[in-house]
């Protein structure tokens, strides 16, 4: 299950009208100019890319069509188990996975390919949608292509096997880690607070902003950086992408100075006031259908071998006692905080609280 910094409370945080709306593919126009909301810091998500089918229907014919979309499942692993996931020993995990179904899963596939019982290009999952079909090989849900050159034999071992080289990494099943953000995006403020899910390179580089902002503020009078906090003094960013550079570098974020990027009110009330929830992003599949969905996939001679109760023998998620707190939003600043609490841990104002009654 993903885990937080002391931020994490904010991950309990419920606005009215449930979540927010979705920041577009800002990617396509090269970069976005952002604010981070104060009271929501970017919340750790990992996660596994899959495929799911849903049903469309058209708006003037009716008529309903299935197609294969992306899909991402919340992975419930350990952070420490996840971040070793590429640590091996004589072929098997230094850290195996024990809670999470699809970790387990996509280990269980590696091992059959290693143990010569499954091939490295055997298609192993199948979604068909209408004209599309989506694959996915043995091979590419653990990473197995990875090293191969184009032009070699083994290149056009795959090619033989209808595996496009180029586009082999998309059948990755590993846990992946992104992060999700809540921002003000300076183009379009009148849409208020909208929730983004960026890659893990995308949210290093932020990490590193704000880590350079809070060191270049620190001085005598203030040894802890607080006047580069953007919590405390907040700052636009500004997110680039390079479809065209190397991986490590497709990704950018620098800070935008605010004689050019001025801190409006109207921009201020929105990333300090309410965020929309993020609980639903969050949420731990439901093992039984996620079973029932993988094995619908599977192609038959791989639901045979795959040793499914092993996969799902495995503790079920605890509710999160976080999402179940309840907070209401200080009258000052809007962040959220215990009903009961005699002060506000973000801006300082006091509060008078009543004891409980005595129930005898």
């Amino acid at each position: 299950m993903t885990t937080t910094s002391d931020w994490d409370e904010f991950r309990s945080y419920r606005a009215s009208g449930g979540g927010g709306k979705f920041l577009g593919n800002w990617k396509e126009a090269g970069e976005v100019d952002v604010w981070i909301h104060t009271q929501c810091p970017p919340v750790p998500f990992w996660h596994h890319a899959w495929r799911k089918i849903e049903s469309r229907q058209d708006k003037t014919t009716k008529a309903v069509t299935r197609e294969v979309w992306s899909d991402r499942i919340v992975c419930v692993e350990s952070p420490v188990v996840l971040r070793n996931q590429y640590r091996f020993k004589e072929g098997v995990r230094e850290s195996p996975p024990v809670s999470c179904p699809m970790c387990r899963m996509v280990d269980a596939i590696r091992l059959l390919v290693r143990n010569k019982k499954l091939g490295l290009t055997a298609k192993v999952f199948a979604f068909q949608g209408g004209d599309k079909a989506v694959a996915i090989h043995a091979g590419g849900i653990y990473c197995g292509f990875k090293g191969v050159e184009a032009g070699t034999e083994d290149a056009k071992l795959l090619g033989e096997s209808g595996i496009a080289l180029r586009e082999a990494w998309k059948e990755d099943g590993r846990a992946k880690l992104s992060f999700i953000f809540r921002v003000l995006v300076g183009s379009a403020v009148a849409d208020g607070i909208q929730i983004a899910i960026e890659t893990g390179l995308l949210g290093t580089k932020v990490q590193s902003v704000i880590n350079k902002s809070i060191k270049g503020a620190k001085c005598e009078a203030d040894p802890n950086g607080e006047r580069g906090n953007l919590a405390v003094r907040p700052f636009a960013m500004q997110w680039s992408y390079d479809a065209g550079a190397i991986i490590n570098e497709k990704y950018d974020a620098m800070k935008l100075e605010l004689e050019a990027h001025p801190l409006t009110a109207v921009i201020e009330r929105a990333i300090r006031g309410p965020a929309p929830s993020i609980d639903h992003l969050l949420a731990a599949p439901d093992f039984a259908t996620l079973r029932a969905r993988l094995e619908h996939a599977a192609l038959p001679e791989v639901r045979k071998i795959l040793p499914w109760d092993e996969i799902f023998d495995v503790p079920r998620p605890k509710e999160d006692a976080l999402s179940a707190k309840e907070t209401i939003p200080c009258d000052r600043c809007q962040a959220p905080m215990d009903p009961k609490a005699p002060k506000c841990v973000q801006c300082g104002t006091e509060y008078d609280v009543e004891d409980e009654p005595c129930p005898f």
